[in-house]
C-alpha cells in the first residue's frame, strides 16, 4: 500500500544518504540487503514499485505547490460568474458538479442519475 511503500523507501533514503548505509530488512521476506541498488531510495530496481512512489511523489507535489485549499474545491458548473458557488456534489450521468441549490433541481427533474458527493468523485479521480 501507499503509506507502507512511502515510509519504506523514505527510510531507505535517509539510511542511504548517510556515509556508511545500513543494512535494511526487506518489507516482504524480511532478509537484510545492502541498500545500494540502482532503484527508488537506494534498494533494488523494480519497475513497479518504482511507477508507485513516482505517482505518490506526484501527488504530493500537487498538494504541496496548492498553498491553499481553494485550488482543490470545486466550483458548480451551472452557476454563472462572478456567483460562482462552490460544489457539493456530482453528477456522474451528466458530468458535472453542482451547487446545493442546482442539485435541488437536478434531483427534482432528473431522480435517475447517480450523484456523489464531491470528496467521493473528488477520491474516485485521484485513485484513478
Amino acid at each position: 500500500c501507499s503509506p507502507c511503500i512511502s515510509s519504506h523507501i523514505s527510510s531507505a533514503s535517509s539510511s542511504s544518504s548517510s556515509s556508511s548505509p545500513s543494512p535494511s530488512k526487506c518489507p516482504v521476506c524480511r532478509q537484510e540487503f545492502e541498500a545500494s541498488g540502482g532503484g527508488k531510495g537506494g534498494v533494488q530496481e523494480n519497475p513497479f514499485l518504482d511507477s508507485q512512489v513516482d505517482r505518490l511523489e506526484e501527488l504530493r507535489r500537487h498538494f504541496d505547490s496548492s498553498s491553499d485549499l481553494s485550488s482543490l474545491i470545486k466550483e458548480c458548473d451551472l452557476c454563472e460568474p462572478p456567483n460562482k458557488r462552490d460544489a457539493s456534489v456530482r453528477c456522474v450521468d451528466c458530468k458535472k458538479n453542482l451547487c446545493e441549490e442546482h442539485e435541488e433541481h437536478h434531483n427534482k427533474f432528473i431522480n435517475t442519475h447517480k450523484v456523489l458527493d464531491i470528496s467521493e468523485a473528488s477520491d474516485l479521480i485521484i485513485s484513478s
